[in-house]
């Protein structure tokens, strides 16, 4: 018992007592400052000067602890309770029970020293065993726990019969609310409860707290509408690594089914699952698997969710729990059928909440695959240049790169855990570098001074791919494809998390959901990635055609003559060759890089964090609205590039980069400065995708041609863009989280205005390189600007 009262020792807000002196020297204070009507009577001071009333006779008698006060108008007498404090039973009045449990009963309260409601939660102590261990636990969690979402306790009373805990009151549970609307809640009102349960929450979850007792009974309304989470009896602090906890959690209904078949190795996902259940019965006014008995539970789980198999839930047959049930083989039933007040977003969170990815991990954790194809790509960018020392080198890179990307999408759907996925998606990234590389280096050294057009070309379909891709996989992308499985929404809510999480971003009063990670998986859309897949097979074979008529292949008896001769593609970077070099040689490659460094960044920027900003204040489009953006985006992109291979026939490279950087720049002002205009933001990300479109293939074309088409720029840009897609989009992530989503505008014209001013420094650099070639140096800078301006 010592223990006992030693663990309630510890730091919980307002649970020691206040001494009497210091508390009648208060009361003193404001009575001298005040006037005698201004003393509380509400603080259980009882009057001591004789009246009239009936019970002064009860008060004649001088008290040890009578205190006399003094005023000009009258004198009054009054005495305090030496009973009365925090920390003691007599300071609380119960005025009805309103529940009882198994250890405890709670009964409505009021406070005599703050005339405040109150709940007491007293908790029946038996002598052969203590205190209950929730009660301990219970303490030991809340007094740390300071959220508007959270119930607050106020007090602890110690007795030897009874634990009391004096928590703030509030009026009814979400249970009794439902009811009381006849199990028809407004949407609205659904929206409001989700967003307070999942923000206090993720105050739980962010302090390694499960509360592993979610339940419509547990979570608090005030009059006000406040929900807030209760009865932290079964709440657990979540060590790291994760430990062994008890099955025996979690109210049936709401008790997730891996749990439910005798894990007990489990972690934030538990609550989630509980979370899922009460979104439901909130939409539905029905709980979603009322079950009886164990069986009976994962009956109704199974039979809407599908039953597992092996190859959707890797060790699920031998489960002993699982295999002595003998489950029939159910289907998984689209979740909008049993839920049709919900709309797509709503369908959206409760898959979220309930399901898993179909490589069991968190979409948070997914985001590293993004990432690593991401970096990859810029590695594979910068390597290309290797492969390409020669025609036949080029060409069987092409051929290996292209294949293999066919080979990791078809193996994608077969991903089982985070480490495949992260593989293939890193190995993905450094061949669509490689190709990147390799298929400009070609182009340039096959047509030099008609590159420009060819290049333009190259670009187009490479955007035309982007906008296509996401129309293959969208028939198969419906909002209840993976079943016991993370959704995969719509590519514009999925891509916002990715972002979100890729740059440490962190949506305001928002709970950071973790899915759940166990279970059941449906889903189509490995048809998505099978199909593309094959639909790429014909680029390898087309490359392994070209081979062989240029007699390229090992099996050819006698090789022709190489498309580009004998010549190293990378024979101007060799160090004997960079001798002698003017420094406008090496300026041309960096500040030329730096250019598509900054106009790649505002592409892939561009794409990841419009729609972010788009829903976010001022602009707050609906999010349908506002999936549209980068699909317009990319759609200007491709017309771009389209329309630039005419243009590519009559136009110089340079003015079209004139034209378009002074484009990119205006459109970002633009932007910045209207960024409350919903219409003209639509009209900017296409006037932005059109002006941006062929600043790459224009750029590679010029800065080629001042270095005579030897291919030795060609490695360089490429890397610094893929460098600037990758970093930029972390940049800008950043900074929106820290400063809002009107940052992203500025940020975005600051990319366009530092990309312009490299943009004018590569004219400078090539002005003195022309001279330097033509065996001066002196630059007149008004035949500079005669010439480009």
């Amino acid at each position: 018992m010592k223990n006992f009262k030693r663990r309630f020792s510890l730091s919980v807000p307002r649970t020691e007592t206040i001494e009497e002196t210091e508390f009648t020297e208060q009361i003193n204070q404001l009575n001298i400052k005040h006037n005698e009507d201004l003393v509380p009577n509400s603080l259980g001071l009882h009057s001591l000067h004789p009246s009239p009333s009936p019970l002064a006779s009860e008060h004649q008698a001088p008290s040890p602890t009578q205190l006399h006060y003094h005023s000009k108008v009258q004198h009054r007498r009054f005495s305090m309770e030496s009973d009365i404090g925090f920390g003691k039973q007599e300071t609380y009045v119960k005025l009805g029970k309103l529940g009882e449990g198994t250890y405890a009963t709670v009964f409505k309260g009021r406070s005599k020293l703050t005339e405040n409601l109150v709940a007491l939660k007293e908790i029946r102590l038996e002598h052969e065993e203590g205190a209950p261990c929730t009660a301990i636990r219970e303490v030991s969690l809340l007094k740390n726990l300071k959220h508007a979402n959270i119930v607050t306790l106020h007090d602890i009373i110690h007795t030897d019969r009874c634990l009391t805990l004096v928590f703030e009151y509030l009026d009814s549970d979400l249970k009794q609310y439902l009811d009381n609307c006849g199990n028809l809640m407004s949407m609205h009102n659904v929206k409001i409860f989700m967003f307070q349960l999942l923000r206090g929450l993720s105050y739980c979850h962010n302090r390694k707290i499960l509360h592993r007792d979610l339940k419509p009974q547990n979570l608090l309304i005030n009059e006000k509408g406040e929900l807030k989470l209760a009865d932290f009896g079964l709440a657990r602090a979540k060590s790291v690594p994760t430990k062994t906890y008890s099955n025996e959690v979690v109210t049936l209904w709401y008790r997730p089914p891996d749990v439910l078949l005798g894990s007990t190795e489990y972690s934030t996902p538990i609550d989630m699952w509980g979370v899922g259940c009460i979104l439901y019965e909130l939409a539905t006014g029905r709980p979603m698997f009322p079950g009886s008995t164990v069986k009976e539970e994962l009956h109704l789980v199974f039979r809407l969710m599908g039953t597992p198999s092996e190859e959707t839930w890797p060790g699920i047959t031998a489960n002993e729990e699982f295999k002595s049930y003998l489950f029939p083989q159910y289907k998984a039933q689209a979740l909008i059928n049993h839920v049709p007040r919900l709309d797509t977003e709503g369908i959206d969170l409760l898959s979220a909440l309930l399901l898993r990815c179909q490589t069991r991990s968190s979409l948070q954790q997914v985001t590293l695959a993004f990432f690593a194809q991401q970096f990859c790509l810029f590695v594979g960018s910068f390597v290309g240049g290797f492969f390409s020392k020669s025609l036949c080198s080029s060409l069987t890179s092409l051929t290996a790169s292209t294949f293999i990307i066919s080979l990791v999408f078809a193996f994608i759907p077969l991903c089982r855990n985070l480490l495949m996925l992260v593989t293939a998606m890193a190995v993905t990234g450094l061949a669509m570098g490689i190709i990147d590389t390799i298929s400009n280096l070609q182009l340039v050294r096959l047509y030099q001074k008609d590159s420009a057009v060819f290049l333009q070309v190259l670009h187009f379909f490479i955007g035309l791919g982007a906008l296509l891709s996401p129309l293959i996989a969208d028939p198969f992308l419906s909002e209840n494809d993976c079943i016991l499985g993370n959704t995969t929404i719509n590519s514009s809510i999925t891509m916002r998390h990715l972002r979100n999480t890729l740059s440490a971003r962190h949506l305001h009063n928002v709970s950071h959901i973790t899915l759940h990670t166990e279970g059941e998986v449906v889903t189509n859309v490995s048809y998505a990635f099978w199909i593309m897949a094959f639909v790429n097979l014909p680029v390898p074979i087309a490359v392994l055609v070209l081979m062989y008529q240029a007699q390229l292949l090992p099996c050819c008896p006698e090789p022709s003559p190489r498309l580009l001769g004998h010549m190293d593609m990378l024979n101007c970077h060799h160090l004997s060759k960079l001798k002698g070099l003017p420094s406008s040689f090496f300026w041309l490659h960096f500040f030329g890089g730096m250019v598509l460094f900054f106009s790649d960044g505002i592409v892939g920027s561009y794409t990841g964090f419009v729609y972010t900003y788009a829903v976010a204040p001022p602009m707050s489009l609906p999010h349908k609205k506002a999936g549209y953006l980068t699909s317009v985006f990319w759609a200007a992109i491709s017309v771009g590039r389209l329309a630039s291979i005419p243009l590519s026939y009559r136009v110089k490279p340079i003015h079209l980069l004139i034209f378009n950087q002074v484009g990119v720049m205006l459109t970002q002002l633009l932007l910045l400065i209207l960024y409350w205009n919903s219409t003209f933001l639509f009209i900017g990300t296409c006037l932005l995708g059109l002006f941006i479109s062929s600043v790459f293939p224009c750029m590679l074309a010029f800065t080629e041609n001042l270095l005579d088409y030897k291919g030795c720029a060609t490695t360089v840009l490429v890397t610094f863009a893929g460098m600037g897609e990758m970093l930029l989009q972390l940049l800008v992530g950043s900074v929106i989280n820290t400063h809002g989503s009107y940052s992203f505008m500025l940020c975005g014209m600051i990319f366009g205005c530092m990309g312009f001013t490299l943009f004018l420094t590569v004219l400078l650099v090539q002005h003195r390189h022309k001279k330097y070639l033509a065996g001066t140096t002196n630059l007149d800078f008004s035949t500079f600007i005669k010439i480009y301006f």
